[in-house]
């Protein structure tokens, strides 16, 4: 059985380096739960229709309401439904994980017969809660400290403090992370070379 890396961390931490390193430098196959569920969402995916009749109701009259022009849906509408809805959250997740996780399993069975894989990654920043530890050989918790990560977010997406505070305050604590991984990148440093140094002693040991 080939090896799978789960990789997880909150926002900021810098997930997408550590992944992008993996799959330039090492050739990993590099699966990405969040980019599932937003292609299982899109018009003749999976989800597509399932998500719909949930947010637009039975009798489906206000469908239209949470569809964009081109058809997809209004993200952003069912992300401030859901933010003050509980019930409809946990409705959501029923419908979106168990797909995903589909999805999922599927990708990591093809690259167990292409031999131009290596090993795999699947990332999720809730990548325990949803219940893919079972599917990994080792999970990987990439860390950073708070204050660089708000630097970040404000930097490259232009956050405010409220809303990363609001962030922040939704993510478990770093020792819920410690506790289930295997590896921690610690990608605090600016110089990115740092990580890519602990990535490589980690893989050389696997």
């Amino acid at each position: 059985m080939k090896k799978v890396i789960g990789v997880t961390g909150g926002v900021g931490a810098g997930k997408s380096t550590v992944l992008l390193y993996l799959k330039e430098k090492y050739g990993a196959q590099i699966i990405e739960c969040d980019e599932i569920g937003r292609r299982l969402e899109e018009p003749g995916g999976k989800c597509h229709e399932m998500l719909l009749k949930l947010f637009s109701g039975a009798d489906g009259r206000n469908r239209t309401a949470f569809l964009k022009e081109n058809g997809s849906l209004d993200r952003q509408k069912i992300a401030c439904m859901i933010f003050r809805d509980e019930k409809l959250r946990k409705s959501l997740e029923n419908l979106v994980h168990p797909a995903v996780m589909e999805e999922v399993k599927r990708l990591l069975s093809e690259a167990e017969k292409n031999t131009a894989v290596p090993f795999s990654v699947v990332e999720s920043a809730i990548l325990i809660e949803s219940g893919y530890e079972p599917l990994c050989s080792e999970i990987w918790f990439v860390r950073t400290e708070e204050a660089q990560r708000r630097r970040r977010l404000k930097d490259s997406r232009g956050y405010s403090d409220a809303k990363i505070d609001g962030i922040l305050a939704a993510q478990k604590p770093d020792s819920f992370y410690c506790s289930h991984a295997q590896f921690i990148v610690d990608n605090s440093s600016d110089n990115v070379n740092n990580t890519f140094e602990q990535i490589d002693k980690r893989i050389a040991g696997i």
